[in-house]
């Protein structure tokens, strides 16, 4: 047992040091390729193999049913795809390549790592390693990020904006953000984390990161214990956190990023925003054409001729992003049997100090998803299915210790 979490573990690192890799090396990191596919892709083979394989007597065996239900329907969902969605692309696209298909279908079954961490990483042994994982990368990240300013090398946009990490980067920052925060879940406030963390967060430039990480805090209050101590807290970890924004919009080099991006938040006239709305329209287009399981693993996301190469980029809306290409039945899969349970799950355990947290963590990736492209990118998912993971690990462990609870108080009745 103990080489099988090593492995994970190996796994784990790897994947995350990948993710960084991608963010500040990303077209030195694509050209790497295996069998046509870039590193990251073809490693999830890998993954496919161990999940599908090795997961399916443990998943029958699986003791607790709301465990059981998320794992059965990721299953359910892979081979959908497998069964049904790829002999159909193979007929309807006779002539497409098929390593396209197998690249498509690949970060589909991203969702075999949530099984994968369950079983072979998420224990109590591991979630402070954990953590301290995604401390190191946001440290990476704002080091490299500075640096790579430093030095003229600067992230831009297709409409012009300029970025100093990316919407990947403020992902680690949130997962860092809630071991700092007790509203979030943390054992008490530190403030050297929220510190870091929301430096890098402003230095991100992403707006829909500030407005997202705001909707959180009110989230986290509205769900929180109303015991008089933790509100105290609460309302000092709130106060606290625009105090360190104001310290550190001070820097003026974090200033001229933080506030004209601020200064844009709400304008329905900027490029980038136009942009995204014609594109999450195409996308929409797309599906009404396509609606019951869209254009399949063609990767087909726009009506054909209305997107250059040099403008195509995935909607910027995970809805958005699956019902053109998966049509009505891949959302109604993921939503149904993986979403809706696991926020359902989270939500039942939130009083769990590493529940809230990574309860806290999937719904900041689900509602950032709906302004960005993160829900299916390769180094993204890898944070979806590590906190789904957790919270699976967390419920079963919470499970087993009311269990012997009530084992205990049986015993006690029976002595006397």
């Amino acid at each position: 047992m103990k080489f099988k979490y090593i492995l994970s573990s190996i796994i784990f690192i790897l994947l995350t040091l990948n993710s960084i890799l991608l963010h500040s090396y990303n077209q030195e990191v694509s050209d790497v390729k295996i069998y046509g596919l870039n590193t990251y892709n073809a490693i999830s083979v890998l993954f496919i193999l161990l999940a599908s394989l090795g997961f399916v007597t443990k998943i029958i065996n699986e003791k607790y049913n709301e465990n059981k239900y998320i794992l059965i329907g990721i299953y359910f969902y892979c081979v959908y795809q497998l069964a049904v969605v790829l002999p159909l692309s193979y007929l309807e696209y006779e002539s497409m390549d098929p390593i396209k298909y197998f690249s498509q279908i690949s970060n589909r079954f991203f969702f075999l790592l949530i099984p994968m961490f369950y079983f072979y990483l998420a224990s109590e042994k591991t979630y402070k390693f954990i953590f301290y994982i995604f401390l190191i990368a946001t440290l990476a990240f704002i080091i490299t990020g500075f640096y790579n300013y430093s030095q003229g090398i600067i992230i831009e946009t297709n409409t012009g904006e300029i970025r100093i990490v990316t919407v990947v980067a403020t992902l680690f920052f949130f997962v860092t953000l809630t071991d700092g925060i007790a509203l979030f879940g943390a054992e008490k406030n530190k403030i050297i984390i929220i510190f870091i963390t929301l430096l890098g967060i402003l230095i991100s430039a992403h707006r829909s990161v500030y407005m997202v990480v705001a909707l959180m805090l009110f989230i986290a209050f509205f769900i929180s214990n109303r015991e008089s101590n933790k509100t105290r807290t609460t309302i000092l970890a709130i106060l606290a956190i625009p105090i360190v924004i104001l310290l550190l919009g001070q820097i003026p080099f974090v200033s001229d990023i933080f506030l004209s991006r601020a200064e844009y938040s709400f304008d329905m006239g900027d490029q980038n925003y136009q942009d995204r709305l014609l594109k999450n329209l195409l996308a929409f287009n797309t599906f009404l054409d396509n609606p019951i399981n869209g254009t399949k693993l063609s990767g087909y996301y726009y009506p054909a001729g209305l997107v250059s190469d040099e403008f195509f980029w995935i909607p910027h809306n995970f809805i958005l992003d699956i019902l053109p290409t998966q049509g009505i039945i891949g959302l109604f899969l993921i939503v149904t049997f993986i979403l809706l349970p696991l926020l359902r799950l989270g939500y039942k355990n939130r009083f769990d100090s590493i529940t809230k947290k990574a309860y806290m963590v999937i719904l900041f990736y689900l509602i950032i998803s709906l302004f960005n492209a993160t829900f299916f990118t390769n180094s993204c998912v890898v944070v979806f299915a590590i906190f789904a993971s957790i919270i699976l690990k967390r419920n079963e462990e919470l499970q087993l210790e009311m269990e012997l609870g009530e084992e205990s108080e049986e015993y006690e009745i029976t002595e006397k």
